[in-house]
């Protein structure tokens, strides 16, 4: 079954789910004079670079299932850097997104959202998507 959504703002939504959770589980309120916040539906390479960060070293770990399925995430903070985080989302078991005229032949079936300074987003982009 086919439903029209707009994936931009989905990605605006989950900014906040991931600053959200980066208060809820570690306690860090975070200056966005300082820090920034990406999040959006993950194509194969940065699904890839979200699981291998979420492997790393780190300072705390959270894996949360809401509503038997429904909305299950997994985040992970920075050792040095209380503000510094990277979390990968699934929705209703594997909800499986496409239509990007860009990539028109990839299909989504996460959503990614990372916390860090600008400068450490500005490097990350070109992998982030």
């Amino acid at each position: 079954m086919t439903i029209p959504f707009d994936s931009d703002r989905a990605a605006e939504l989950f900014k906040f789910i991931t600053q959200g959770l980066l208060y809820h589980h570690f306690d860090v309120l975070l200056d966005r004079q300082k820090y920034g916040v990406w999040a959006g539906f993950l194509n194969a390479q940065g699904e890839e670079l979200h699981q291998k960060l979420l492997a790393l070293n780190r300072r705390a770990r959270v894996k949360a299932d809401v509503g038997n399925g429904a909305f299950i995430y997994e985040g992970a903070q920075g050792t040095d850097i209380p503000e510094m985080s990277i979390w990968i989302f699934t929705l209703y078991g594997g909800l499986q997104t496409s239509g990007d005229p860009e990539e028109p032949n990839v299909v989504a079936r996460f959503l990614g959202g990372v916390t860090a300074s600008a400068r450490a987003l500005d490097r990350l982009s070109k992998f982030l998507r």
